[in-house]
């Protein structure tokens, strides 16, 4: 915004800078892109990751029936996630070019995040905190053990919801904000 007088009223007035605003639009609706990518992409490489891994570590021990089911809920989530991703990317689509059209979409990938963060729980914690209580029930473990599992998914399940409302929630404001100021600005040069 630029501050310009008025000078038959004596007052200042204010002037949107467009292509600051079109500038900041843009880097808002990238920086959400790289954002969602890296998300998706970093849940398919870690879940595969740890699938692949239980995998050889149940062959090297002798088939323990726990690491496999390790890796069936860890590529369970990664089809989870690839599933969720393919659906958002057809949704994107609907999307045409203009400013307010890219706010839109990126409106449409922060609800997305939010709603990841928010069912966190259930499509990544409660699954892998189920396999990995059966596989510690399988065998003896100490009480620190089992404390430090529970801490371990206790703090992941409040990490997913405190990203949310950390950051995600603040996100989806700013850019409905930059929506709203972009479409009255469209109005009032209509």
């Amino acid at each position: 915004m630029k501050k310009i007088w008025d000078s038959q009223n004596n007052k200042p007035m204010y002037v949107i800078d467009e292509k600051s605003l079109h500038d900041v639009v843009k880097r808002k609706i990238n920086a959400m892109a790289r954002k969602v990518n890296l998300f998706d992409y970093g849940m398919i490489a870690i879940t595969m990751f740890v699938g692949v891994f239980m995998i050889i570590d149940g062959i090297k021990s002798n088939y323990q029936w726990t690491d496999f089911l390790t890796a069936v809920a860890a590529f369970g989530i990664t089809i989870y996630v690839v599933i969720n991703r393919s659906r958002r990317r057809k949704l994107e689509l609907k999307f045409g070019q203009s400013l307010v059209d890219g706010l839109d979409n990126a409106i449409v990938k922060i609800d997305y995040l939010i709603k990841q963060g928010k069912t966190f729980v259930f499509w990544y914690v409660i699954p892998f905190a189920l396999v990995t209580v059966i596989s510690m029930a399988s065998k003896p473990n100490s009480i620190w053990s089992w404390l430090l599992i529970i801490a371990a998914f206790t703090f992941a399940s409040w990490l997913g919801t405190w990203e949310v409302r950390k950051f995600h929630i603040p996100k989806k404001r700013s850019l409905e904000g930059l929506r709203k100021t972009l479409t009255q600005d469209l109005e009032d040069q209509v």
